[in-house]
């Protein structure tokens, strides 16, 4: 694949990307500025729980499915989309319950109604445009993610006008623009089979073709970063819990780069593993080229005067003004990710998930055991810690992955030219 190619590609994908977390940054800092700290804790930690459970649906059934997708032919594609909308729509369900009984152990039993329309509809847009992702459709997903997540702040910001906004308001206004959007993404989809769908038998393959590592990885590599909240929200109550959410928005930001290169990559590996481990690496690698230099330069500017964006993003009276240190130790700490992450995308698509499982276990090994030392000891500043750490290890663990994956495949391939020779 010619570096022209992945430049369109990687534009697009980090396009779409950049309304996907504009519009979820425009909300966070429009319920920050006006909800109480109580209340906006609240809402981090409850979307952090819907961030968990959509894992199960993007590991277990979307992304085994999207590796499949890449290489199937249009009949083939239309059969596995429509398997995936199915399947999707049934764990949803499932996962539905869990939420509900959630929130009822937590006293927030008013939040079940709004919290469950935003999942349901947020799982199914998700679907959608992941099935167009599968063709490198990231410019046509565009317009429904517009929809979706530019749409939610503008019925956001109304209810701030007409002074109606709370926690289950914003999640009811998510759940609706989220709704419209899948309808738009399903018309530029072709849905129709015109085979029967066995989905038994399309379970077992999800399971087993990689969606159970990836779902244990998924699973790990979020709880390392929950557990900092999470840590924070037990000792502290769900005031402390938004500090962190404060901090993490403005890193947020970098989110085009890191997530729409983690909606490409895999994708792309897969298509040119065929020739080889290796290969496909080069391949991807030139992804990396290009996005570090963005993430770097993004990083000194805010790790410059955190002060001041806070203060922009807040307002001059915010609570949030004293948290110039942990701004500068989470940034340091989000490019580490960000590099790792891209070797977990890197296996993900070469179907090495096994790796990508154990550099996730590392990592969160790693948090479990800094984390509530550091909050305990340290508080906030500690937990900033903690992840710093808990990431570079992971980094460490996964390049040493890395290098012994590739070295092994070159072996294996050289052996390979050999006996061709003879």
């Amino acid at each position: 694949m010619k570096l022209g190619s992945n430049i369109q590609r990687s534009f697009w994908t980090i396009a779409d990307q950049a309304i996907v977390s504009a519009g979820t940054f425009l909300v966070n800092v429009v319920l920050a500025r006006h909800l109480s700290p109580a209340e906006y804790g609240i809402f981090s930690l409850l979307y952090g729980g819907l961030l968990t459970l959509q894992l199960f649906n993007a590991s277990l059934l979307i992304y085994p499915l999207s590796i499949r997708l890449v290489t199937a032919t249009d009949q083939d594609h239309a059969h596995l989309l429509a398997t995936a909308l199915i399947l999707v729509g049934s764990l949803t369900v499932v996962l539905s319950g869990i939420l509900a009984l959630c929130l009822l152990a937590f006293g927030q039993a008013h939040l079940i109604g709004p919290a469950l329309s935003c999942f349901l509809f947020w799982q199914i847009q998700e679907t959608m445009r992941r099935g167009l992702f599968t063709r490198f459709r990231h410019s046509a997903a565009a317009s429904g993610d517009a929809v979706s997540y530019l749409g939610q702040v503008l019925v956001i910001v109304g209810l701030l006008l007409s002074q109606t906004l709370t926690i289950g308001s914003a999640l009811y206004a998510m759940a609706a623009t989220s709704g419209v959007a899948a309808i738009l993404q399903s018309l530029q989809l072709d849905l129709k089979t015109d085979h029967h769908l066995d989905l038994r038998r399309a379970v077992m393959d999800c399971w087993f073709g990689g969606g159970a590592q990836a779902l244990a990885t998924g699973l790990l590599s979020l709880a390392r970063v929950m557990v900092f909240p999470w840590t924070l929200a037990i000792a502290s109550g769900p005031a402390a819990a938004a500090a962190f959410q404060a901090v993490a928005n403005i890193l947020n930001v970098s989110n085009p780069i890191i997530i729409g290169l983690g909606n490409v990559v895999p994708q792309a590996a897969a298509e040119a593993a065929g020739s080889g481990n290796g290969h496909a690496w080069r391949i991807v690698r030139s992804y990396l080229i290009l996005a570090i230099p963005i993430m770097l330069g993004y990083s000194i500017l805010v790790a410059t005067d955190p002060e001041l964006i806070l203060r922009w993003l807040y307002g001059a009276n915010s609570g949030y003004l004293t948290l110039g240190t942990p701004v500068r130790l989470l940034v340091a700490a989000n490019i580490l990710s960000f590099v790792c992450e891209f070797i977990i995308w890197f296996f993900h698509g070469v179907r090495r998930v096994r790796f990508a499982l154990i550099i996730s276990v590392a990592g969160f090994l790693a948090s479990l055991l800094l984390m509530p030392l550091l909050v305990v000891g340290f508080g906030f500043i500690g937990g900033c810690f903690a992840l710093l750490a808990a990431n570079a290890a992971r980094l460490v663990f996964g390049l040493i992955v890395l290098s012994r994956m590739l070295e092994a495949d070159g072996h294996e391939a050289a052996a390979g030219r050999v006996r061709a020779g003879q």
